[in-house]
């Protein structure tokens, strides 16, 4: 849950023209599913290349979908203000051992929550109905938005 404690209202940069007009018919460009910090060309031939790894070595079919766990980690570290701080002034090589070791912990603190959340789903049938009617609403009203 989130919770708001204050909320102060600042400029950031010139006042720009959202509006617009009769005529116009551009575009816009569709969001990726790592939103606003989209991978470099480069580090999304890492990533495939990476997928590739895996799946050769472990017989699997993963897919950029399944690193989803791993960006949402990334994500919360550079959401800490002190990570954040530490990978900006900080020589990276002394910064990356600390880094991984974090990156590791929180991780394996995701595949619990997830472990958590599968132990549940399975076992507890009323909560198993509850978000299976959620979920089945969403679906119908996607389908009937797509439509």
């Amino acid at each position: 849950m989130l919770e708001l404690d204050a909320y102060k209202l600042e400029k950031q940069g010139d006042p720009q023209d959202a509006s617009l007009g009769a005529d116009d018919n551009a575009s816009f460009s569709p969001i990726d599913w790592f939103g606003a910090n989209q991978f470099t060309e480069e580090e999304a031939k890492t990533l495939s290349e990476i997928i590739e790894a895996f799946n050769s070595r472990h017989g699997a079919e993963f897919s950029e979908e399944d690193y989803i766990r791993f960006e949402a980690v990334n994500q919360d570290i550079l959401d800490d203000d002190t990570w954040a701080e530490m990978l900006l002034n900080n020589d990276p090589r002394d910064v990356q051992p600390r880094f991984e070791a974090e990156f590791i912990r929180r991780t394996i603190q995701a595949f619990h929550r997830d472990g958590a959340m599968q132990n549940a789903f399975m076992q507890d049938q009323e909560a198993r109905d509850m978000l299976m009617q959620l979920m089945f609403r969403r679906a119908v009203r996607g389908a009937e938005r797509a439509a």
